[in-house]
């Protein structure tokens, strides 16, 4: 039996997808933040003393927030 398209693939429909928008704004929020979070922050984990601009260390979490849920629901085959 041959497969029918019912629209054409790549239309404009196919890229302005929910979760696309909202991952649109999402960066465009985190990258507004970077810009107003320039100045140096001191920063203490286990005894250890870091200074980083405040824009690293929260990109630094976002990322380690991310990696941790990609893991936490990651399905073994």
């Amino acid at each position: 039996m041959a497969r029918v398209a019912d629209r054409p693939v790549g239309t404009k429909r196919d890229l302005l997808t929910p979760q696309r928008i909202t991952a649109g704004v999402l960066t465009l929020v985190a990258l507004l933040f970077v810009l107003q979070n320039r100045d140096d922050v001191t920063l203490q984990f286990l005894g250890l003393q870091i200074t980083a601009t405040l824009w690293f260390a929260s990109l630094a979490l976002i990322v380690t927030g991310v990696l941790i849920g990609v893991l936490w629901t990651s399905r073994r085959k």
